[in-house]
């Protein structure tokens, strides 16, 4: 047998002891690791509508409702002056109340985000009426009072407000029609609120089936008893975390209940999108 052929007998043997860990009784050489790659935890989609009502500290009339409210007073001050007559009927209290409330839409989808709000004011229309009457006239008086409980919604629907995507913010300017865009903008840096220990001790609740933790962070405390859904990490990134429930603020009281709560479902087509006939503007 030639040296060549010896070699080509040996070779099966030496292969099957080098998989086995045989050879001299040495350890085996394995095939290098790939550590693992983490789980995007921003992966996925999300949707949240949520109804936030802003109130005076304590629980009062907020803005929105206090400025209403001093028209109607107004109102009804000149039916006493110009035309000595009591104060029209309350105006409905659920429409009322409803004017410090908003609701908003939250649209997640692979590192982009979007927000759109609803909400309504409230017409006087035939306080209105009186006042064109009143400019009008060649008398000092108009002949007919204001009814001061007649009002008219005026109401937005589903108005884009801020758009994230691409690693811009665009925040939309429906009286001009503009798209203000800001590159590189703060909220695109991931910025933790706090250790995950100290987040792991956050008291934890279930709202819409789904769980949060009670914030409690010097990181922001305009946070602070807001129930943060675990769907994301506690850190800031675009529009994130959302809270599920809360009631904040220093001056104004700010009250969030959730609505309607979704997790890696398709979102609404063409959402995350500058609205039609917007211009961009870079801030």
């Amino acid at each position: 047998m030639t040296l060549f052929s010896s070699r080509l007998l040996l070779l099966p043997l030496t292969l099957a002891l080098a998989h086995c860990g045989g050879g001299g009784g040495g350890e085996a050489v394995g095939a290098p690791t790939t550590p693992p790659v983490a789980a995007d935890p921003y992966a996925g989609t999300a949707y949240q509508k949520v109804q936030i009502t802003t109130l005076a500290k304590g629980g009062g009339p907020g803005l929105a409702r206090s400025n209403v409210q001093a028209l109607i007073d107004q109102c009804n001050a000149f039916r006493k002056s110009f035309h000595d007559l009591p104060p029209s009927p309350p105006v409905d209290e659920a429409l009322m109340a409803g004017l410090d409330a908003q609701v908003w839409e939250r649209y997640y989808d692979n590192h982009k985000s979007a927000e759109t709000v609803s909400y309504y004011g409230l017409r006087l229309t035939d306080y209105e009426r009186w006042q064109a009457d009143l400019k009008a006239s060649t008398s000092a008086v108009p002949s007919v009072a204001p009814n001061c409980s007649a009002t008219e919604k005026d109401e937005v629907r589903e108005r884009l407000m801020y758009l994230w995507m691409d690693k811009v913010r665009y925040e939309l300017r429906h009286d001009t029609k503009k798209a203000l865009a800001r590159r590189e903008h703060i909220s695109f840096t991931p910025t933790d609120l706090a250790t995950s220990s100290q987040v792991a001790a956050w008291p934890a609740k279930t709202v819409m089936g789904e769980s949060c933790r009670v914030a409690s962070t010097p990181a922001d405390p305009s946070l602070d008893g807001a129930c943060l859904w675990e769907r994301f990490p506690a850190r800031k990134y675009l529009n994130l975390p959302w809270a599920l429930e809360s009631v904040t603020g220093a001056v104004q009281e700010v009250r969030v209940v959730t609505l309607a709560l979704e997790r890696d479902k398709p979102l609404r087509a063409g959402v995350l999108a500058i609205p039609a006939g917007f211009t961009v503007q870079v801030d």
